[in-house]
């Protein structure tokens, strides 16, 4: 897991891959001093460099970073283990160059979406909606602690389940290649269509997801770990 700042997401995220017996994990914090200790069950002191240390890992996150974090070399190899059905690739938005920085990068390719590549943004809290492409996938398949769909987090009129700030991207960029698993929705009449939120590309052999938001962390709020860690586990 790369990532440019230690935002919430962030935090909450990189813990959820120390605690699951599952998943053995590195985190790179790209804005940390050089005296950082580096997290992770494998901790990492620079980011992969060659095809061959790349090798080593299941899926990629690629957070809130500049495409300059990422050499050409490490694109190339990047992209040939996505296409080769070796790698997985989710990206997760950001304010800042996520997914802004990379219109012109060598991992351009790995966006399930085309340009332009700043998109609009919104503050207007808005609820997952989750779609049946998702379903059938088992994603978003999330239980409160009784074993009872946790059907609050899509609720327009409970407000800690809503997101503060999610990215807007027109439907009509969408690749063909590109499955929506989940969109936004608002209680808001005159707040528009829905947009897409968590999206799911085939490329090649292989699969890249892009979030479009990073507030998932929000879903803890009088609930724990428990609903944030179905939603993560189940997509990674």
């Amino acid at each position: 897991y790369i990532e440019g700042r230690p935002r919430w997401e962030y935090r909450y995220l990189k813990n959820l891959l120390l605690r699951e017996e599952t998943v053995e994990s590195s985190t790179m914090l790209l804005t940390a001093d050089r005296d950082f200790a580096q997290e992770g069950d494998r901790p990492i002191t620079r980011l992969p460099s060659s095809r061959a240390e790349l090798e080593y890992w299941d899926i990629l996150i690629l957070g809130d970073v500049h495409s300059s974090s990422i050499t050409s070399e490490q694109s190339q190899a990047i992209t040939e283990l996505v296409a080769e059905g070796r790698m997985s690739v989710v990206w997760i938005g950001g304010e800042r160059w996520t997914p802004s920085s990379w219109g012109g990068s060598a991992l351009v390719d790995l966006l399930p979406f085309t340009a332009p590549y700043q998109p609009m943004e919104s503050r207007r809290q808005s609820h997952v909606k989750v779609l049946e492409s998702a379903k059938r996938l088992g994603i978003f398949q999330i239980e409160n602690h009784d074993g009872q769909e946790a059907v609050e987090l899509y609720d327009p009129s409970v407000s800690w389940s809503g997101f503060q700030w999610t990215q807007r991207f027109d439907p009509r960029q969408i690749k063909p290649t590109t499955e929506l698993l989940a969109v936004t929705t608002t209680s808001e009449p005159d707040s528009g269509s829905s947009f897409p939120l968590v999206m799911l590309m085939q490329f090649g052999s292989g699969s890249v997801a892009y979030v479009a938001t990073d507030e998932f962390w929000r879903w803890r709020h009088g609930h724990g770990e428990r609903l944030y860690e179905q939603f993560w586990i189940q997509l990674l």
